[in-house]
């Protein structure tokens, strides 16, 4: 996605790619899907906006994201 930065945790990633067969690279490219759908989180906590995300990824697989801004 233009305009927008990544970040996340190396191991945490590594931990996502043997959990779910998903690195966090692949999963930002869910944010290009003009069909995705973002929906607050609804177990959002007060700590943080969160959002979940409903998209193909580059890889055409249906990823599920959440993410917080």
């Amino acid at each position: 996605m233009y305009g927008i930065a990544f970040e996340w945790d190396r191991r945490k990633d590594s931990a996502n790619q043997r959990k779910y067969g998903v690195g966090f690279a692949e999963a930002t490219t869910v944010f290009d899907d003009p069909l995705s759908v973002t929906i607050p989180d609804p177990d959002d906590t007060i700590r943080e906006e969160r959002f979940v995300i409903v998209g193909m990824s580059s890889k055409r697989g249906l990823l599920i994201v959440v993410a917080y801004y």
